[in-house]
């Protein structure tokens, strides 16, 4: 039937579709993908790789499970609309980077709290000392201490986000 012929072109064009996508944002050739395929017994080349993208070549059903297997995702993955892969993965590249970002900050604020601690050891065994050039340091030190705190850290960084938003 024509319908059935029509139906099945467009699922070997979406399944294409939605695998180079999930190849390339992995930053794999499709030779890698090819070799990856041919190791677990597929023979595939890379222009089955190209054929199968392109939505000329059907993939088998174990194909598909080991294609999502290697690209790390789930075979239905696949069959989805294309803007709907897409938008899941941008949605997931944002998680990751949202994370990899919060462990920056926290780590540089750990790296804060210690510099904050080594300061406070440095005024307890110093700020009496009987070298006015040594106190008036210290002094500083105290007025540093007050001004570079996790919170206005997170406040200067927040300062300057909104700069590079508005374009200052």
């Amino acid at each position: 039937m024509p319908g059935d012929r029509d139906r099945r072109g467009e699922l070997r064009a979406r399944f294409g579709e939605n695998l180079k996508t999930q190849r390339e944002h992995r930053g794999m050739s499709q030779d890698e993908l090819a070799g990856r395929m041919t190791r677990r017994g597929h023979g595939w080349y890379q222009s089955t790789v190209y054929k199968t993208e392109r939505g000329e070549r059907e993939a088998s059903f174990t194909e598909a499970n080991d294609l999502a297997d290697i690209l790390d995702c789930i075979p239905d993955r696949f069959l989805r609309a294309p803007e709907e892969v897409a938008d899941e993965w941008r949605a997931l590249q944002a998680t990751a980077t949202l994370s990899q970002e919060w462990g920056k900050a926290a780590d540089a604020t750990a790296v804060l709290h210690h510099a904050r601690a080594a300061a406070e050891s440095v005024l307890r065994k110093s700020a009496a000392s009987p070298h006015e050039t040594v106190r008036r340091a210290c002094a500083g030190l105290a007025a540093d201490l007050r001004h570079y705190t996790p919170d206005s850290a997170a406040l200067e960084g927040a300062d300057r986000w909104r700069k590079i938003r508005d374009g200052e």
